[in-house]
C-alpha cells in the first residue's frame, strides 16, 4: 500500500509539471500536455493535492446548495474512494469541502441527512473531505495547506484519529460532522464545495 501511495504521488508531481509546461510543437511530445485533465493545483510538487480557492470557478451551478458566508456545497452519494472523489470535485471546479467553523459542520451534515446512504459503498455513516496526512503521519493538512487549527475546525470523534499508517484520509461522521481518519480506498459519500458567496 505504501508503494502505491508513493507512485500516486509521483505520478500527481510528474502530471503538475507537465501540467505547467508551455505546449510543445514536437508531436511526439504533445501527448505528454494535458492540462485540461488536471488543472489548476498549484506548483508545488511536494504537496500536489493543495488547491488555492483563487483559481476555482466561480460560475453558479445548479446542482450546489449556496449558502451565504460559507459557501455551495455538493453531496454525492454515488460511493468512492478517497482520490475518486478529489478527481469528481475537482472535475466539476472543486474540491472535497474543507469545515471550517462549526456552522459549516452543521450544514454539511443536514445536507447528508437529506442527500441520504451512499450507493454502492463499502463504508456506511462516513463522508470523504478535504483533508489528509500523505505527507506525514498524524499531521493532518487540508487541500488547502493548512493544518485543521487554521482552517477552523479540528473537532475529532471520540476515539480518532486511530487509524496510523493505514488511515491517511480524511472523513466525517454523517451523524455528527466530527472528524475521522479513514483508509482510502474505502467507498462512500462525499462532498463538493465552491467557494462563491
Amino acid at each position: 500500500m505504501a508503494i502505491i501511495s508513493v507512485v500516486l504521488r509521483m505520478s500527481l508531481c510528474i502530471t503538475l509539471t507537465m501540467a505547467q509546461q508551455p505546449a510543445s510543437t514536437n508531436s511526439s511530445v504533445v501527448w505528454l500536455y494535458r492540462p485540461t485533465f488536471i488543472y489548476n493545483l498549484g506548483s508545488r510538487c511536494t504537496s500536489p493535492l493543495h488547491h488555492a480557492r483563487r483559481n476555482q470557478s466561480t460560475a453558479v451551478r445548479d446542482d450546489y446548495t449556496y449558502t451565504p458566508g460559507i459557501g455551495a456545497h455538493k453531496v454525492h452519494t454515488d460511493a468512492a474512494n478517497w482520490y475518486d472523489a478529489w478527481l469528481r470535485c475537482r472535475l466539476e471546479g472543486s474540491n472535497l469541502s474543507i469545515i471550517n467553523s462549526e456552522a459549516e459542520k452543521n450544514l454539511i451534515v443536514e445536507l447528508l441527512s437529506r442527500a441520504g446512504p451512499s450507493h454502492n459503498g463499502n463504508l456506511e455513516g462516513r463522508a470523504y473531505m478535504g483533508f489528509h496526512s500523505f505527507f506525514y503521519p498524524k499531521v493532518w493538512i487540508t487541500l488547502e495547506g493548512q493544518t485543521l487549527s487554521q482552517a477552523g475546525f479540528n473537532e475529532w470523534h471520540d476515539g480518532e484519529p486511530s487509524g496510523g499508517d493505514n488511515e491517511r484520509c480524511g472523513s466525517i461522521f454523517t451523524s455528527d460532522g466530527k472528524l475521522n481518519d479513514q483508509e482510502c480506498g474505502r467507498t462512500t459519500s462525499f462532498v463538493c464545495e465552491r467557494h462563491c458567496c
